[in-house]
């Protein structure tokens, strides 16, 4: 979880120095580019706190900690005695139905 945080704050910092934005305030792009990082993924940001350590007039740092709430479920299969999303599987399973076979080299010897 901590390596989660530290990311976060990195991404924050790095995105603060490098990147303009439509924000008023170096607290509200925090805001938005946490939004922006895991959009799509089914998780509480409430218990983030986003503070303005350092700003002048045209630089500022926002470290971004808290705890990020997670939750999902997988749906697994074992194939080849590995274990992978049950969709990948599906479509690995069609990929090997679809593919042409191989004609067997003694069959063909015979012909």
């Amino acid at each position: 979880m901590n390596k989660i945080l530290v990311l976060i704050c990195c991404m924050g910092l790095l995105s603060v120095y490098s990147c303009g934005g439509d924000s008023a305030t170096p607290e509200d792009f925090g805001k938005n580019h946490v939004k922006k990082v895991f959009s799509g993924i089914s998780c509480n940001l409430d218990n983030l706190n986003f503070t303005v350590t350092e700003e002048g007039d045209d630089k500022a740092t926002v470290v971004i900690e808290g705890d990020i709430k997670y939750k999902e479920s997988l749906a697994l299969v074992k194939k080849d005695n590995q274990w992978m999303p049950a969709a990948d599987a599906a479509k690995l399973s069609a990929k090997e139905k679809a593919a042409p076979k191989k004609a067997d080299p003694e069959k063909k010897a015979a012909h």
